[in-house]
């Protein structure tokens, strides 16, 4: 009865240790370990030098602080309002189709990128605060956009 017992107990450690390998994704598919910028699927809110290009550290810091911002508000060029026009659609519709589709909420604001050496393969580049967001066109046809932080 003994060696039935251990045998057992020996079965559900070998099953809660593959359990915990396979908790997290520690491959390539994972974004959370691997993110990595998208043509029109991200979009850098990082405060540059380039006054024409740049985020509005103003307008970033009502978006951070809980506040609806507009697009136009956040980039003040012409040429910035328009690149990130067509990513802020594409990412609003993507961000519609999860919600639809998966119930899920997968708009999020970074705030810093951890890296770190590996022993093999490339260098994870993981964000390290995840602020949930939600985005809405402002009118019929989508020409501006508002943003805001819908959460913790």
């Amino acid at each position: 009865m003994m060696n039935s017992t251990a045998t057992r107990e020996e079965a559900l450690r070998r099953a809660a240790e593959r359990w915990k390998r396979q908790l997290v994704d520690v491959s390539g598919r994972n974004r959370l370990l691997n993110y990595r910028d998208l043509r029109t699927g991200t979009l850098d809110l990082t405060p540059g030098e380039d006054e024409d290009l740049a985020v509005n550290r103003q307008a970033l810091e009502s978006l951070l602080s809980g506040r609806a911002v507009k697009m136009t508000r956040l980039f003040a060029s012409e040429e910035a309002q328009g690149n990130n026009r067509r990513r802020l659609a594409a990412i609003y519709r993507k961000t519609q189709e999860h919600l639809d589709e998966k119930g899920l909420n997968t708009l999020f604001i970074v705030v810093g990128l951890a890296t770190w050496q590996v022993g093999s393969g490339s260098r994870p580049n993981a964000p390290v605060i995840l602020i949930p967001a939600t985005i809405s066109p402002d009118g019929a046809g989508q020409w501006d956009f508002s943003m805001e932080v819908s959460g913790d």
